[in-house]
């Protein structure tokens, strides 16, 4: 057995110890979701169900219809016409115990397939009044993801932790009446590389950024280490975090050599024998959270190695909630303005201004946003609008896109 392979186990057995909690966004944790519908059971076991369905209707910037829409973007940007789509449904099912374990999932159903997001055991320790011990073992998002706030997920959150990987984690937190220092520890199996759209309304489409896509099964698959480490004084958040493992040829050289056609180009590429390719992986960064009364505020920077590609993410947001007041209808909402820009170190040897390498481009992207809760927390709407400007040594490529979202919760 590999010296990693022990270490997951250990952690495992640490997790089966401690009380619920979660590290990574969750979507349905009970802070964002309360828990409306719960069985009880026997031996003090419940069953808690949540969900949500989202209804969007998307328009990609540009006149649609006969001989302007395409099933791909070798020749334009999938589909331009307007259209409304079934986004997907999400159910929740969550299995509590009375000593504290907690078995988490979410399913995710669209109109092409029906598949299991994230499982996972779920744990919390308080050994003092001011002090906690989480952990966590199954496949979820990576422990520093976050809310976006928005329906459009930023391209830090598409490249980096927006699927779910196979992990454990340990974290410990120590509390005071005003602050809050936070240190975690993950170990995961490698996910391989993919592509993920930049527009939301063309998800099949080869406009696209490479991302570390979900867990899957991998040949000579082998560990991520990351760290993280958060204090916080009021309304101010700083975090930082880390990840480094290795590369290996399944999902991970080889899709570089396949798909991204400038990485042949790169110092230090490997044509005799592939084999002996570069296979570091490394990513990391932080981000400042501030909360001054009804103004949040973020700024966020990763930055990465993938074998010979070095690649970059900055983000500013800022948003601000409104109450108007009312209930159960239109009791309030949010306001978000966020501008990203996301950087290939090498840009001038990868990149390529056709359409299909499209993953060697460089993007600036300013999104402004609006959520209202229409009615209690059942009921919302979402109006984006996303202004997307590449760098791709040619012509401006078109692709703004709007969306509304009405989204039900249960």
């Amino acid at each position: 057995m590999r010296a990693w392979s022990v270490v997951f186990a250990q952690i495992l057995m640490l997790g089966l110890c401690l009380r619920p909690g979660h590290a990574g966004f969750d979507p349905f944790a009970d802070g964002r979701a309360r828990p409306r519908f719960a069985i009880a059971g026997p031996d003090g076991l419940r069953l808690v169900l949540k969900g949500a369905a989202e209804l969007s209707w998307l328009d990609i910037e540009g006149s649609g219809g006969d001989g302007r829409d395409s099933s791909t973007d070798t020749r334009s940007l999938g589909t331009r016409s307007p259209y409304l789509r079934l986004d997907r449904v999400r159910i929740a099912p969550r299995l509590e115990t009375p000593d504290g374990l907690a078995l988490l999932t979410e399913l995710r159903f669209t109109p092409e397939r029906a598949h299991a997001r994230a499982a996972w055991l779920d744990g919390r320790w308080h050994p003092s009044e001011s002090v906690s011990v989480h952990a966590e073992l199954g496949f979820a998002r990576p422990f520093v993801s976050v809310d976006p706030q928005t329906r459009r997920a930023p391209l830090s959150q598409r490249i980096w932790w927006d699927q779910a990987e196979a992990h454990a984690i340990v974290e410990a937190a120590i509390q005071g009446e005003t602050w809050a220092v936070e240190a975690g520890v993950s170990i995961a199996q490698m996910r391989p590389l993919g592509t993920a759209p930049i527009n939301d309304a063309s998800p099949g489409g080869t406009i696209a950024l490479l991302i570390h896509d979900a867990a899957r099964p991998l040949s000579g698959g082998e560990p991520v280490y990351g760290a993280r480490m958060a204090a916080q004084y009021a309304g101010l958040r700083l975090e930082a975090f880390g990840f480094l493992g290795r590369l290996v040829p399944d999902g991970g050289t080889d899709t570089l050599r396949n798909q991204v056609e400038g990485f042949a180009r790169l110092p230090g590429f490997e044509r005799a024998d592939p084999r002996r390719q570069r296979t570091d992986l490394w990513w990391g960064g932080g981000r400042i959270d501030w909360r001054v009364g009804s103004l949040l505020t973020r700024a966020e920077y990763v930055t990465a190695r993938e074998s010979l590609i070095r690649r970059s993410t900055a983000l500013v947001q800022a948003g601000v909630d409104f109450a108007l007041g009312h209930e159960p209808w239109f009791p309030g909402g949010a306001f978000i303005l966020r501008g990203e820009v996301y950087r290939m170190h090498d840009g001038s040897v990868l990149r390529v201004r056709s359409t299909s390498q499209a993953l060697s481009w460089d993007w600036t992207v300013l999104t402004l946003a609006s959520r209202m809760r229409i009615y209690r927390r059942v009921l919302w709407l979402r109006l984006e609008h996303t202004l997307l400007r590449e760098t791709r040594g040619g012509p401006a490529f078109n692709n703004d896109e709007t969306t509304a979202q009405l989204e039900l919760r249960f």
